[in-house]
């Protein structure tokens, strides 16, 4: 009896992780496509025609080590160390 409850109880618990799971990933999604919405809004703008700005999360990282550039302002040479930055 005790073995039986203690099943159910672990296959509940381990839903409820799953949907919590989920929706962290969903929500770290969204805070990412309004970051880049924020910073780089040309860049949001054609993510977001191909319905993409949702997926930005799984690149930020390797964006963030390069610093976001102005586009209007950025050198070539700035361009160029941001590349840099990205690849090591």
């Amino acid at each position: 009896m005790q073995s039986a409850l203690m099943k159910k109880v672990a296959g509940r618990t381990g839903g409820a992780f799953l949907v919590l799971n989920a929706y962290a990933m969903v929500q770290r999604a969204a805070d990412s496509a309004n970051n880049l919405k924020k910073f780089l809004p040309l860049f949001y703008h054609a993510l977001y025609m191909e319905k993409l700005e949702m997926m930005y999360f799984l690149i930020e990282p390797v964006i963030m080590k390069a610093g976001y550039l102005n586009i209007y302002t950025a050198s070539d040479h700035d361009i160029t160390n941001a590349f840099i930055k990205m690849a090591q």
